[in-house]
């Protein structure tokens, strides 16, 4: 499956071939269609070539990121909306060079 996610990565770049690309947003309609899979691996793959990536969990009833990554949610991406705390508090390192987490 990481060979796919390398395709589809490599695809995207190709996409933007006169500006760097700076942000990928996913988005569905409804639950369970894939997203945080698909985030995820695309964010891995970004990472494990060099490129620093900062994954956005914006779904604030049911974020799964942070079970992804092992990485803390006690303050995250509501927290910092409502200024009660800031990005750098909320933002978390994970084990994949180049990745962090806002959940």
């Amino acid at each position: 499956m990481a060979e796919q996610f390398r395709t589809v990565r490599t695809n995207i770049q190709f996409s933007s071939v006169d500006d760097e690309l700076q942000t990928i947003i996913v988005t569905s309609s409804g639950p369970a269609e894939g997203k945080s899979t698909i985030t995820g691996n695309l964010a891995v793959v970004f990472a494990q070539q060099g490129k620093r990536v900062l994954l956005i969990d914006s779904d604030l009833r049911k974020p799964t990121a942070h079970y992804t990554f092992r990485a803390e949610n006690h303050v995250g991406l509501s927290n910092v909306l409502t200024r009660q705390a800031s990005l750098d508090e909320a933002v978390k390192t994970t084990d994949q060079e180049n990745l962090w987490v806002l959940t």
